[in-house]
């Protein structure tokens, strides 16, 4: 048996390859459409989406250890419900944690609300809690769910009615930058999410503000501990001459304080580090409070991981250009890390084309892995890598510190790093245009 590092598991699935199947299965032909995924901790793949074609419901399915469909639990059906506004039950992130020793599902949701004045759409922001059965917990929020007041004008638009409203205001669809994905933690009792909160202006252009709100993690309610006096629920991420900032990536740190790569109105892409009130850490970067890193480019498809030690970011672009990924790595205070790469940003670039390398994680011996398209002319596929601690890369990984699949795969949605496995839901191209989802897992 092959026991290489960077090569597939032929014990994972179908010979290293599975996939989260529709409902009912239909094996090798249609996958689950997955809007978001998390890992266990036994390494089992959650996920939620729906059944290719249909707009509701939405499914969890599970994908064990070894990458097989348990026989003993098949999809669980996430019920619509009437009361919860149009959009709710769409979940771009999905988070795992553990709560009185029970293990938790928490999902973000875009609730759908209106201005009637003006007929302007606002997608806002919920959160769900589900148990380990995937059912949801009726005593957090209503029915499950917390929906927090987006206050005046916003009235909430009725299940099925968010598309017949964007069909005449297509507001944020418009929108040519990457729209920052939700981002959920837990501690101390609360939960904290990071969201997009998204509407038009004037001219039906969209308006993107970042925002953070603390919810009671046992009732869904919010509760205070934002802002300089701790009084506030909520607050919106800005620049220092108090501009919105569009997030892109976040990552909560364990005593509730936050890191955030985001993009200022100059289209400067900065790093920030925020306290556990949500206000900016002035210390950071030497007292410059963030790190001014590159300007946003069309096609920029940036990574973020952070650990207890240090923060790493990749710069990607997926283009026809074939762009390399640079890698930048930070300590936790903002200062350049002298031990990657001699403190400098490190390039990776293929002969034959670019990378795409927008899925980052830490591994346990401080060795980073980064995920996500090799590009040529012809074709993108997936490809893995791996980097020692100190930038260079781990010839012993795979093919001299690379794993490609070839035309198997494309791109990466998710990256999960376990000490033995590395886990990559991927996509699979088909003859038809659609993609199906896929999950890989090479030997660590």
């Amino acid at each position: 048996m092959n026991d290489k590092p960077g090569t597939l598991d032929p014990a994972y699935g179908q010979n290293g390859i599975a996939t989260p199947p529709a409902d009912p299965p239909t094996p090798d032909v249609r996958s689950l459409q997955v809007t978001a995924l998390c890992a266990d901790a036994d390494g089992s793949l959650v996920y939620y989406g729906l059944n290719p074609g249909e707009d509701l419901p939405y499914r969890f399915a599970r994908l064990d250890p070894d990458g097989h469909y348990p026989s003993d639990g098949g999809h669980v059906i996430v019920q619509p419900d009437e009361h919860y506004p149009d959009g709710s039950q769409h979940c771009p992130a999905l988070f795992r944690t553990t709560l009185a020793e029970r293990t938790v599902y928490l999902a973000a949701g875009q609730p759908a609300y209106f201005e009637e004045s003006t007929d302007r759409v606002l997608n806002y922001i919920s959160v769900a809690r589900f148990d380990e059965q995937f059912q949801l917990v009726p005593s957090f929020g209503e029915h499950g769910m917390a929906l927090p007041d987006p206050g005046e004008p916003w009235i909430p638009i009725p299940s099925g009615e968010q598309s017949k409203r964007r069909s005449a205001h297509p507001g944020i669809t418009r929108s040519p930058r990457p729209i920052q994905s939700h981002v959920i933690g837990v501690s101390d009792g609360v939960i904290r999410v990071i969201f997009p909160q998204m509407t038009e202006d004037a001219f039906g252009d969209p308006v993107i503000t970042a925002r953070i709100l603390l919810l009671d993690a046992d009732s869904g309610e919010q509760v205070a501990g934002l802002g300089e006096h701790g009084e506030q629920s909520a607050l919106d991420l800005t620049d220092e001459d108090g501009n919105p900032l569009n997030v892109y990536l976040a990552h909560f740190l364990p005593g509730g304080g936050f890191i955030v790569l985001a993009e200022r109105v100059d289209g400067r892409m900065v790093l920030k580090r925020y306290e556990v009130n949500g206000l900016v850490r002035r210390s950071f970067a030497g007292g410059a409070v963030e790190l001014d890193l590159f300007s946003y480019t069309d096609g920029l498809r940036p990574g973020l991981a952070v650990d207890d030690s240090r923060i790493v970011i990749t710069r990607a672009i997926s283009s026809k250009a074939l762009e390399p990924t640079t890698v930048f790595c930070f300590d936790l205070e903002g200062e350049r890390d002298s031990e990657f790469n001699d403190g400098q940003p490190l390039t990776l670039k293929p002969a034959d084309g670019g990378l795409v390398l927008n899925r980052v994680g830490i591994d346990t011996h401080a060795r980073i892995v980064l995920a996500g398209d090799h590009l040529t002319r012809q074709q993108g596929m997936l490809c893995v890598a791996r980097l020692e601690r100190s930038g260079a890369l781990d010839k012993g990984f795979a093919d001299g510190g690379y794993f490609e699949m070839g035309r198997d795969l494309i791109s990466a949605g998710g990256l999960f790093l376990d000490p033995d496995a590395i886990r990559v839901a991927s996509q699979f191209p088909t003859f038809q245009g659609a993609f199906l989802d896929r999950a890989i897992k090479l030997l660590a």
